[in-house]
């Protein structure tokens, strides 16, 4: 806030429900593009990113929805929604195993389609079961 009245700019407070709603736009673009990355390659990197960027999100939308009564049913199932990629993204980063790794990426893009809304290609998401037998010598 500081930054902004050095420049003249008087700050506006925003509502609850527009910061919700920003936040879940944020989660609907930059999720959408780092979840794609994730099934393009697999890595640890795009894991983290995109398990940092879900996991401060839904803490901040935790964090209104405690403190405000937001009305809009469907802001409080998106929330909901994004409740249940998160735990399906931990159960992700939880496997060990290549096979298992596939299946659990598969329906986490699945969820991310279904319960937020990503566009993710049937092309991207079938290319990701057996990525790691494509990768061997043979």
């Amino acid at each position: 806030m500081e930054h902004i009245s050095m420049i003249g700019v008087t700050p506006s407070p925003i509502t609850a429900k527009q910061a919700t709603i920003s936040l879940l736009q944020l989660i609907n673009k930059e999720g959408n593009f780092l979840l794609k990355d994730l099934a393009r390659v697999p890595n640890y990197d795009s894991y983290k990113k995109l398990k940092f960027l879900i996991d401060h999100v839904l803490t901040s939308l935790q964090f209104i929805e405690a403190n405000h009564v937001l009305s809009d049913s469907q802001v409080v199932r998106d929330i909901s929604a994004l409740e249940v990629f998160q735990r399906q993204l931990h159960a992700y980063g939880a496997i060990s195993i290549p096979l298992e790794q596939d299946h659990a990426l598969k329906e986490l893009c699945h969820i991310a389609i279904d319960k937020l809304g990503f566009r993710i290609s049937d092309k991207i998401i079938n290319r990701i079961e057996h990525q790691d037998l494509r990768n061997l010598p043979f």
